[in-house]
């Protein structure tokens, strides 16, 4: 299955040392190479503009952003906007407020048959009350 790749995980690639980072956060790294080499990787514009916007080394954004653009876009729609819009008030009637990206990652996982690979809690929460698969490292 493909995996709808999250802000939280290319932050572990890309803006953090391999040395600062704990046994479990060197995995899900790990896991982005994997997924990587076997052309598993999708993103959607609103996580690259999330990872892009607390670059301030221009040499550094313009790699992230070739890197970026290298890996299969997920075209967005108006319609997973909507979804994305049913997903947040879901979330909403159980009491958690999930961001506008969150809720967009999901619908588009949710539409296109993709698993979302996190480190972000709150996809597990989100988990609960609407039926996305969350990718598990191997």
């Amino acid at each position: 299955m493909n995996a709808l790749i999250d802000t939280s995980v290319w932050s572990l690639a890309y803006r953090r040392k391999h040395d600062n980072l704990n046994p479990l956060e060197r995995k899900h790294r790990a896991e982005l190479v994997e997924l990587i080499q076997e052309t598993r990787v999708r993103v959607i514009g609103p996580v690259c503009q999330e990872l892009l916007s607390a670059i301030r080394d221009v040499s550094q954004f313009e790699l992230i952003w070739r890197d970026m653009e290298s890996f299969d876009e997920e075209p967005l729609a108006i319609r997973d906007y909507r979804r994305g819009a049913e997903i947040s008030n879901t979330l909403r009637a159980h009491g958690i407020t999930g961001n506008l990206v969150d809720c967009l990652i999901c619908a588009v996982a949710i539409d296109r048959g993709l698993s979302v690979f996190t480190t972000d809690q709150d996809f597990q929460h989100y988990s609960k009350h609407v039926p996305i698969r969350l990718h598990v490292p191997r």
